[in-house]
């Protein structure tokens, strides 16, 4: 738990959700300059674009989320063509999305989750960059929407690509260079409701705000691809999908939890199936499976793709604070997610009515540390009768 005296609060009373002074030094100046020359328009957008970008340059939930605002766009511009810019982490998102003409790929040097030297992510920031504004340019975009409201945006890639409309968030820097903006206004309010708020800026949009909400598409040949796998495994019907990783490591369960609610799974009858990546999480499930000839051990076995396909296909998934609650979400498939308190819930939580969360409640929470604290009360805490209980609830509705 977080002392008081070195409790880090919500960004203070001002546009960035950033904290750094020195960062929000640099930022302000800078665009304090710019709308010396050109203050963007907070007024509504009455246009029908041929060529749409969305951005999105963040991490893989993020970009689950994004795609909430693509069956607004599609009903409101139907003849539209639309590219998405993620990060290269987040490509497999976008895979054969039949919404998406173009994907495009910027690796910013500080989202850089690659174990490499600085001077490397820089060097990969500057050829993605490069190519980025290459390819969007070779496009035309008529219009683009960055909906991250964080610092590093894609502002100064679209500006610097030279599309005529840019809408996007004044709260990650850089809005002078924005055609439309928005202040960013902090609240439980879920991040696709932010996004609502974004696209209600584009006049065509607001009659079909409703539609928004997350989609992983699956290819028919992703579903023959999962079905030989369950044949050749002999993963039954109704299985219900846990994913033990997440990442931060200060956002993992222990696995003697995983292990104990497995052990309640079975009790009820439930078949299981594991999911995870990288050496700490197989470890994690080859103890979980030595249980019983029920759990299906699949970690470390699967592409993101095929994943994605596993959790649309399970009963249920229990996962921790990841993409994967995202990924049930957008494949309309019942979850509980195991959050840490660091971040506010309500507005990060998966985006489906029969989506779970439970944070242990903790005074320090939520905190805003991106490492967490060294004791984690708030998903430590969290026990696995309490999962199962919420396991049973949603499988009996």
């Amino acid at each position: 738990m977080i002392d008081a005296d070195t409790l880090r609060r919500v960004p203070g009373p001002g546009r960035y959700l950033f904290r750094n002074p020195v960062l929000r030094g640099v930022i302000g100046g800078l665009d304090a300059v710019l709308e010396t020359f050109h203050r963007p328009s907070p007024g509504p957008l009455a246009i029908r674009p041929g060529k749409i970008l969305v951005c999105n340059q963040a991490h893989i939930g993020d970009a689950i989320l994004a795609t909430s605002v693509l069956p607004v766009l599609r009903a409101a511009f139907p003849e539209a063509r639309i590219g998405f810019l993620v990060h290269p982490g987040s490509a497999g998102v976008l895979a054969d999305h039949p919404d998406i003409a173009w994907a495009h790929c910027f690796s910013h040097w500080r989202l850089d989750r690659q174990e490499s030297a600085l001077w490397r992510k820089l060097a990969r920031d500057g050829r993605s960059r490069f190519a980025a504004v290459r390819d969007i340019r070779a496009v035309g975009y008529d219009l683009a929407l960055d909906l991250y409201p964080y610092f590093p945006n894609s502002i100064p890639l679209l500006f610097a690509a030279g599309i005529p409309l840019r809408l996007g968030w004044t709260s990650g820097g850089c809005g002078g260079l924005l055609t439309h903006a928005l202040d960013w206004s902090s609240g439980p309010d879920h991040v696709v409701d932010h996004h609502r708020r974004l696209l209600g800026q584009i006049a065509a949009c607001r009659e079909h705000l409703p539609l928004a909400r997350p989609r992983l598409h699956a290819s028919e040949t992703l579903r023959r691809q999962w079905r030989a796998l369950a044949e050749a495994r002999g993963i039954p019907a109704g299985f219900v999908a846990f994913h033990v990783g997440a990442g931060g490591v200060h956002r993992h369960w222990p696995g003697g939890h995983w292990r104990e609610l497995a052990a309640l799974c079975l009790e009820h009858g439930l078949s299981l199936a594991l999911l995870g990546h990288g050496p700490r999480e197989q470890a994690v499930c080859r103890e979980v499976a030595g249980l019983s000839g029920a759990i299906h051990d699949l970690s470390g076995q699967l592409g993101w793709r095929l994943m994605t396909e596993a959790i649309g296909q399970a009963r249920l998934l229990v996962g921790l604070e990841s993409a994967s609650g995202h990924i049930a979400a957008a494949r309309a498939v019942p979850s509980v997610s195991i959050y840490s308190g660091t971040a506010q819930t309500s507005t990060w939580r998966p985006y489906h009515p029969a989506a779970k969360t439970l944070v242990h409640p903790v005074p320090c929470s939520p905190c805003h540390l991106s490492g967490g604290c060294p004791g984690m009360e708030c998903v430590q805490g969290t026990t696995p009768a309490a999962v199962f209980a919420e396991i049973v609830r949603i499988l009996a509705a």
